[in-house]
């Protein structure tokens, strides 16, 4: 099974919101047990539950993010996975320079999504900042989704 790690800082909005959706994706193709999808914070703290509002925004498109609790990004965690995914750029450089065994594996979902922008943080923001980040999310896991199994080495 191949392991893609979605990073943000966190790990309480928007990198659970994009496992939760990017797993769904690979659910409906028959694929979930080809891809194991984790997430992981740069700041997290460590068994943090999603926001409330991340859980709600979820909920809303049919999917359930109530069991997650957060993890702190550690280098393991980074030499474990066969695919890096972060949501900003700031982060995927910090990674690089931190693990450069890992740099060829570190990207942000928008260079998979042939898209330059960051996903922006909706914490402390209101419910619309959370529904826009995760059809931005959605938006970009759909454009890469390719790009993200092949980097994951299977088939497209």
């Amino acid at each position: 099974m191949k392991r893609a790690l979605i990073v943000c800082k966190g790990n309480t909005c928007r990198s659970p919101m994009a496992v939760a959706l990017l797993a769904d994706m690979l659910r409906r193709q028959g694929r979930e047990q080809e891809v194991q999808v984790r997430s992981a914070g740069i700041w997290a703290d460590e068994g943090q539950p999603a926001t409330a509002e991340a859980q709600k925004t979820m909920r809303e498109r049919g999917l359930d993010v109530s069991e997650h609790r957060a993890h702190l990004l550690s280098v393991h965690d980074v030499r474990q996975a066969d695919l890096v995914i972060t949501m900003e750029r700031g982060i995927a450089e910090a990674i690089r320079i931190e693990v450069p065994d890992a740099a060829g594996r570190v990207y942000t979902l928008g260079d998979l999504a042939d898209d330059p922008r960051d996903v922006e943080d909706p914490i402390g923001g209101p419910p619309a900042g959370y529904r826009a980040a995760a059809d931005v999310l959605q938006g970009m896991l759909q454009r890469a989704q390719a790009r993200i199994l092949v980097k994951l080495g299977l088939p497209a």
